[in-house]
């Protein structure tokens, strides 16, 4: 199950729309290792131990991004 980052956030059954190695973008910090993180398919809650930072390689804004696991 994934948390949607909505304003009244619910509950999505993932499937396999989201999958490990998925690269995305954190676009909010929230309370207890909560991470708004931006994918192609939407944005989605996710905790900071399922995801980690990658370095920017391809010269953009240099802002943050995270990959989905």
């Amino acid at each position: 199950m994934l948390k949607t980052a909505a304003s009244v956030p619910s509950l999505r059954h993932n499937s396999g729309q989201v999958k490990p190695g998925d690269v995305g973008r954190i676009m909010a910090r929230k309370p207890k290792d909560v991470w708004v993180v931006r994918l192609a398919v939407g944005s989605y809650l996710l905790d900071g131990k399922f995801f980690s930072p990658l370095d920017s390689d391809n010269g953009d804004d240099g802002g943050p991004q995270a990959q989905d696991e």
